[in-house]
């Protein structure tokens, strides 16, 4: 069994100064955000072999406040192919691992991560694909299983939905 876990970083700052939209900043709401789900992450006891974040500086500001609230010593390699990726790229990166990654967690940006979701997943239950087909806001958490040996053997339609978390609501 191999666990993806897709996180689309917390909000961020549409007023602040910035040379483009890759320098974006997390706002204050964000900031706030990412320590709840790091501690929330915490006592799911989630823990990534790896954890691919875009370059983007939102994405890297959500790891930070995760792994500072939960205490995680987690292994995150940055991967600028995630800002504006699309379904397609973000399924390219994810076959790239072997056996050697049993969970892994990517750190996003929407469309990319949703359309993601939607393709990989097929089974779960009906409220969390409800849920995922409304809307994934700035800061959702979502977990789908394989039951392959490994993540190059996902393929589009093979994945099961494990959870859906909204920051506003399964992490307040």
């Amino acid at each position: 069994m191999k666990q993806l876990y897709l996180l689309r970083h917390a909000k961020s700052c549409w007023k602040s100064d910035f040379s483009c939209d890759h320098n974006r900043h997390l706002n204050k709401r964000g900031y706030r955000a990412a320590a709840k789900i790091g501690k929330r992450f915490a006592e799911m006891q989630i823990q990534p072999d790896l954890v691919l974040c875009s370059t983007a500086t939102r994405a890297q500001e959500t790891f930070s406040g995760i792994v500072e609230a939960g205490g995680f010593e987690w292994n995150m390699k940055p991967e600028p192919r995630l800002y504006g990726a699309s379904a397609n790229t973000i399924l390219a990166i994810i076959k790239e691992y072997g056996p050697a990654v049993n969970n892994l967690m990517i750190i996003g940006h929407n469309p990319g991560l949703e359309d993601a979701a939607m393709a990989l997943s097929t089974k779960g239950k009906k409220s969390l694909f409800d849920r995922l087909y409304h809307k994934v806001p700035t800061g959702s958490f979502i977990s789908i299983e394989f039951d392959v040996p490994c993540f190059s053997d996902v393929s589009a339609r093979s994945g099961k939905l494990i959870d859906f978390m909204r920051p506003k609501i399964e992490f307040a």
